[in-house]
């Protein structure tokens, strides 16, 4: 009997924290689970856990991933920055890849922006040409557009 009690408690608590956690911000099943996995060691407690949020509509993956986009579109990173967060987040690709296409979003005028905001004057020799296109890259576009904005 003490058993069933400790499980059921156990269960509750466990549910209790996915709660708290899901109350101050979205999160992926997976960056989830890692964190409830810090609290037990029972991977099917967790299922149940995470089963029962995602039935009353606290955790959705699709939510996660266009509010991940929206919040980093505001910040002006590109698609392949975003990707690659997501997958170090353990969202899929097809989900992601879905969703991209989706949002309608100008990512060339997206890297212009974020161009002309960091360089004011016009770019003279290779080295400086070059330091803006390692620029653009870092923050996730592909080179594609990159070399029509830097053009």
């Amino acid at each position: 009997m003490t058993a069933y009690v400790e499980a059921a408690l156990s269960e509750t608590q466990l549910y209790g924290y996915a709660i708290r956690l899901l109350s101050k911000r979205d999160y992926s099943e997976f960056s989830l689970r890692n964190k409830l996995k810090t609290k037990s060691n029972n991977s099917s407690l967790i299922d149940k856990v995470l089963l029962r949020v995602i039935d009353l509509g606290y955790l959705s993956d699709s939510r996660y991933v266009q509010n991940f986009i929206t919040s980093s579109v505001l910040k002006k990173r590109g698609p392949i920055w975003i990707r690659a967060k997501l997958r170090e987040k353990g969202l899929s690709d097809p989900l992601v890849q879905e969703i991209i296409g989706d949002v309608s979003i100008d990512w060339e005028s997206l890297a212009e922006s974020l161009f002309h905001e960091r360089f004011k004057s016009e770019c003279v020799d290779k080295k400086e040409r070059s330091r803006r296109i390692r620029y653009l890259i870092s923050k996730g576009y592909p080179s594609s557009i990159v070399m029509r904005v830097i053009d």
